[in-house]
């Protein structure tokens, strides 16, 4: 049954159609971001980026350096599924097997259809959680979800490091049901909170200017479920 709301401008049949990218049936989008004036939907290995400073355009017809990006993450001949994305100098995809960034020909020149090159930074693997970042730092949950690891950029290898911030307690994921998310507050220093499972949450207080990590917990009478970090009010 249908009930025209308004008149048809033709009744003729059209042979130039595609089915949409997201569905019920081909699935939805696992992770989504802003990057370099772009919009990305990331479903499976599939990477797909808006037109520049249009985030409605997905025209494959477009050309130009400000065309959309649309290309399938394949890394050592390895096929990974997309759980988040992370948007540093470089754009990270973090999948369930690796860490990729994407990269132009030179660091700080924007992603393009023609300018872009996916390879491995790392293989850990990253959990299906939402990462978070501290400047140009990125944390992460793994894939087992008892450890966090922090994104780096290495300048000796012109690439992105993981590093393993729970090395030390190796313990404090394992002994509280996992780590369920992360959430970042910046002042008066920078925390990134992290509940787990159990109902605690652990807390790492970071200072990369002076190379100082430190993990603490917070107990309560109750339990942690989610963690959100609100801006201070200023007053007048």
């Amino acid at each position: 049954d249908v009930e025209v709301l308004e008149d048809f401008k033709n009744i003729t049949y059209t042979e130039e159609w595609q089915e949409g990218e997201f569905s019920d049936r081909r699935g939805w989008a696992s992770a989504v971001t802003f990057h370099d004036g772009r919009l990305i939907f990331d479903r499976e290995d599939k990477f797909r980026a808006s037109e520049s400073d249009d985030f409605t355009a997905f025209n494959l017809e477009t050309e130009g350096d400000s065309a959309s990006i649309q290309r399938n993450i394949a890394t050592s001949g390895a096929v990974f599924n997309v759980n988040a994305l992370l948007s540093l100098s470089r754009l990270i995809i973090l999948t369930d097997g690796a860490e990729v960034p994407a990269r132009s020909d030179a660091f700080d020149a924007p992603l393009t259809a023609t300018n872009i090159a996916m390879k491995e930074a790392d293989n850990v693997g990253s959990a299906r959680r939402s990462p978070a970042k501290i400047g140009k730092r990125g944390f992460f949950i793994a894939r087992s979800g008892v450890k966090i690891y922090r994104l780096v950029y290495n300048f000796e290898q012109q690439d992105y490091d993981s590093d393993d911030i729970t090395e030390l307690h190796e313990d404090l994921g394992e002994d509280h049901d996992g780590f369920e998310e992360l959430a970042i507050q910046r002042h008066p220093q920078p925390y990134l909170w992290v509940p787990m499972g159990d109902g605690e949450c652990a807390i790492l207080l970071t200072s990369p200017k002076h190379q100082v990590d430190g993990w603490i917990r917070f107990v309560t009478d109750g339990e942690v479920e989610s963690v959100a970090v609100y801006p201070e009010s200023q007053q007048v």
